[in-house]
């Protein structure tokens, strides 16, 4: 599975995509909280960390390389991912903010 990219999350959890974008991260919330309390690892850390701080990359960053981690070793998970993903990819995020500077 690609790793989700961090500025997606970043976006998501910054409240992008109106409703929908607050249903999907919702929903990663709740699926991250579930299988991560569980198991005592760092997902939910780093997923409090970038609902703290949504505009950091670094925190985005952090949260994408651990989602990875776990779906490549949690193939429930992986497919739990997977889902998600399909339906984040519906929201409609904001182009980045791309500039070109001539010198």
């Amino acid at each position: 599975m690609e790793p989700i990219p961090a500025a997606v999350l970043g976006a998501i959890a910054g409240g992008a995509g109106g409703d929908s974008g607050r249903e999907a991260w919702a929903a990663l919330s709740d699926l991250v909280r579930q299988l991560f309390r569980r198991s005592g690892t760092s997902g939910d850390a780093a997923l409090s960390a970038l609902e703290e701080r949504p505009d950091d990359p670094k925190r985005a960053e952090v949260l994408s390389q651990v989602l990875a981690a776990r779906a490549h070793m949690d193939p429930e998970f992986a497919a739990a991912l997977d889902v998600w993903k399909a339906q984040a990819d519906k929201v409609a995020l904001p182009a980045p903010d791309v500039r070109d500077t001539v010198a």
